[in-house]
């Protein structure tokens, strides 16, 4: 019988008094520990220390199981084919060595843009669990081409594919419903998989426990094997309230791995031929561990050198995460001509992925990069790119800011009413039919009170949750709380299942503005997240938004003759489906 005791501490888990040699059905990829969703949600987690019932995803990645079986990703836990041997230029890009040709240089004019078709294979519970919408996948399509793209320019990208392996037109997603495949068991990859030689089959489901993996091409025995490609743990798909795994970045560390990458810190601190130890990467600095948490001011220095935390191929936070280095590069566009010929060249009948240019990168923003004294209603605009068709637009006031439009069409954006005294980052990608082409970084500050063309003088109330409670606000159930899934600064409202916030304000005027940013996640078909305002001449004013992209809004209200009262409210019926709402301005 197995008997339940508690065990106490920062995530309180059920431990389960049952003997090791009981637990015989473990998950790919590893065979030393095991985690299986179970139907109401909690999770079953067993290694060699004991077995673990945690009552949720949240609670599972911040529990010592989490960082003691290194699940931030399942690499290291593969059990590899045996490497076979290889002549000529494969050599440049081994498991054991990087030769950085400058061949490989994606800054030279005449570098190919590699383009590589996508399929996500969404494999779900028998509930429906892990049936994570098209939007997600949009979402996680873009965060690629955007990463890829940072700092350094890889000049590889991603597109849905649109051609099946029969030559049929697809969205470049499938759906399957399987308990066993959503936990990352059975023969899922050689059942319903893509050619592995043409696309790259991205999965999204328990991914094992672990937030991602994915396999090594670079020693024989992978390419055109039924397992190749990314498994994704579907919470952590594109833009989600999975703080702190909630930007997309999985996805952006399992890619690298397919396209030939180690992480930073393999192999510990190296040797002094850096080119063949370590990372195979010289110019990411040598790193003893990982780095589990968030960039800070102060920096580790493991190997006597600033830790390259910030590189994509760490097991950082998402926030912490935003390039890749040149030799990186290098060796992916290595891999992509030596070990993955047929990835990009047949889709469109081309080399490159298509036969096409992607569109110039877009120049010309204003408010221009560095401005200072901006008035808080102002609109993003820049100049047509050569060749796009189309416009993924970026804002917010982390470094590295959220997708909050796209595929539009227009040259120009407007974010709605800006705190002011705050420093906003932006960039606009550039896509057509041929790719997309990441955009620079630029950033502004708005003025201090209002100052600089005003836009901020009148505020009469604004709240971001940066105080990181309801201070300002009445809440209807415990399902309503401040979480870190933000559109600016840290906090945010987070309103789970169906739940309401609200509050009153106070005008002294005639004619008031209310504006606010909000978005959501996991929402079904008829569940919404809406706002209702009152206080005006003209009755009640309500908004609905259904979204997963931030978006802002506002409402005018006149004759206002005393407090506006604001709600903020849901339908959903999931705990893991919820409203987000941000910088909530009255003026």
């Amino acid at each position: 019988m197995i008997q339940h005791t508690l065990a106490m501490g920062a995530a309180a888990v059920l431990l389960l008094a049952v003997p090791v040699s009981a637990q015989q059905n473990q998950s790919s990829p590893t065979q030393r520990n095991s985690v299986t969703e179970l139907e109401d949600g909690s999770i079953l987690a067993h290694d060699i220390q004991g077995t673990y019932l945690f009552a949720d995803w949240d609670e599972y990645l911040a529990s010592p199981f989490f960082m003691r079986n290194g699940k931030r990703c399942g690499i290291d836990a593969l059990n590899m084919p045996p490497s076979v041997a290889f002549i000529g230029s494969q050599s440049d890009c081994t498991n054991s060595v990087t030769v950085p040709n400058p061949g490989y240089d994606p800054s030279g004019s005449a570098a190919v843009v590699y383009d590589i078709p996508v399929v996500f294979h969404v494999l779900y519970s028998n509930n429906g669990t892990g049936n994570i919408p098209d939007a997600r996948i949009f979402e996680q399509v873009a965060i690629l081409n955007a990463d890829f793209a940072a700092l350094t320019n890889s000049k590889i990208q991603f597109h849905l594919a649109t051609i099946d392996p029969s030559g049929n037109a697809t969205t470049g997603i499938t759906r399957h419903r399987s308990k066993s495949w959503y936990n990352d068991r059975g023969s899922y990859a050689s059942t319903i998989g893509w050619d592995t030689t043409r696309y790259l089959n991205i999965y999204t489901n328990t991914a094992g426990g672990n937030l991602g993996y994915a396999y090594l091409p670079n020693g024989g025995g992978v390419v055109g094997s039924d397992f190749d490609g990314v498994r994704l743990l579907w919470r952590a798909v594109g833009y989600t309230n999975y703080s702190p795994y909630d930007l997309g970045r999985t996805g952006t560390h399992e890619v690298g791995h397919y396209l030939g990458l180690q992480h930073t810190f393999q192999g510990g601190c190296g040797t002094s031929n850096c080119y063949a130890s370590g990372d195979l990467c010289c110019d990411t600095n040598p790193e003893s561990s990982p780095n589990y948490s968030a960039c800070s001011s102060t920096e580790r220095a493991t190997c006597g050198s600033p830790d390259p935390v910030r590189n994509f191929m760490d097991y950082s936070e998402d926030a912490c995460m935003d390039h890749f280095s040149l030799d990186q590069s290098l060796r992916m566009r290595c891999t992509l001509e030596n070990w993955r010929v047929n990835l990009t060249t047949w889709e469109n009948g081309g080399g490159g992925g298509g036969g096409g240019t992607a569109p110039d990168q877009v120049a010309g923003g204003t408010p221009s990069s560095g401005a200072t004294d901006v008035a808080a209603s102002t609109t993003l605009s820049w100049a047509s790119a050569n060749g796009a068709t189309q416009y993924d637009v970026y804002f917010g006031s982390s470094t590295n800011p959220p997708l909050v439009s796209s595929n539009q069409s227009g040259t120009s954006y407007d974010p709605g009413t800006l705190a002011d005294g705050t420093t906003y980052y932006w960039r606009v990608d550039s896509e057509n039919a041929n790719g997309v082409t990441g955009g620079s970084s630029w950033s502004f500050t708005t003025a201090a009170g209002g100052g600089g063309g005003g836009g901020g003088g009148g505020v009469i109330f604004a709240d971001g949750f940066e105080s990181g409670t309801f201070a300002n606000w009445s809440r209807q159930n415990n399902d309503a709380r401040v979480g870190t899934n933000s559109l600016t600064g840290t906090y945010a409202a987070e309103l789970r299942k169906s739940t309401a916030i609200a509050t009153s304000v106070s005008t002294g005027a005639t004619e008031v503005t209310v504006s606010w940013a909000w978005r959501t996640s996991g929402y079904d078909s008829g569940e919404r997240l809406q706002a209702t305002i009152t206080g005006g001449a003209g009755g009640p004013q309500v908004v609905s938004y259904s979204s997963t992209s931030w978006g802002s809004e506002s409402v005018t209200l006149t004759g206002v003759s005393g407090a506006v009262e604001i709600t903020f409210d849901t339908n959903a019926n999931r705990k893991n489906e919820r409203g987000y709402v941000d910088d909530v301005l009255v003026q």
